[in-house]
């Protein structure tokens, strides 16, 4: 889905930043069960019809074999990313500007995957009591800018959680980041990315493993 990563980031993050009350003790098994509730609430991600991925060839490491001579995404349903959060999940992926920042947002807080992870850390005590604090919180947390690396020239604030989780971003000729399917689709498409080495079976998350180059 086009927003998990966010909802796993803000929760992780908060739960290690307490605001004034004294927050509750929150253990993995409650956490995996939150995370589970999340997914089950979750109208909007992307179904396996709605997918198709080529996986091609088998690989236990990362190769400089072309070994994925396709693209990896054979299929996507366009009807998926013309849905509310996916929408302006794209618009923003274009460009940083408030007023899209501000739509993704919004569109976010309007799910019931972010309405429940907010109820979650403010019976806790993690957050305040109102959702607009609790927005700006995560904007924060998600759209600061911080230097990219301690090399940066004269510490110079050019990277982002959003950035660095959704768009990638370049580092010693390298990218990094780049968590996001969606936007490794829209590249892909757009021809800016080769795969080269998909998929290792043994897995145990059973999901492609992925060396892209950047055209």
């Amino acid at each position: 889905m086009a927003y998990s990563l966010i909802v796993v980031g803000i929760t992780a993050i908060l739960l290690t930043a307490p605001c004034n009350s004294i927050p509750s003790t929150v253990n993995e098994t409650v956490l995996t069960e939150f995370m589970t509730s999340l997914w089950q609430a979750d109208v909007n991600r992307a179904s396996d019809s709605d997918i198709t991925l080529a996986l091609q060839a088998t690989v236990s490491n990362h190769s400089a074999t072309d070994n994925a001579p396709s693209r990896l995404f054979a299929h996507v349903n366009p009807a998926v990313l013309q849905r509310s959060t996916y929408a302006a999940l794209v618009a923003l992926l274009d460009t940083t500007i408030q007023a899209e920042i501000d739509s993704y947002l919004n569109a976010l807080t309007n799910t019931p995957v972010m309405r429940r992870t907010y109820e979650f850390l403010k019976n806790r005590g993690y957050v305040g009591q109102s959702m607009p604090d609790f927005r700006e919180k995560m904007k924060s947390l998600w759209f600061t800018l911080y230097p990219r690396s301690s090399r940066s020239s004269h510490h110079q604030q050019d990277s982002s959680g959003f950035e660095h989780t959704f768009s990638g971003e370049t580092y010693s000729n390298k990218v990094t980041g780049f968590h996001n399917w969606v936007r490794f689709y829209l590249e892909e498409k757009s021809g800016h990315i080769i795969t080269w080495v998909t998929f290792n079976r043994n897995s145990p998350t059973f999901w492609p493993l992925v060396s892209h180059g950047m055209v």
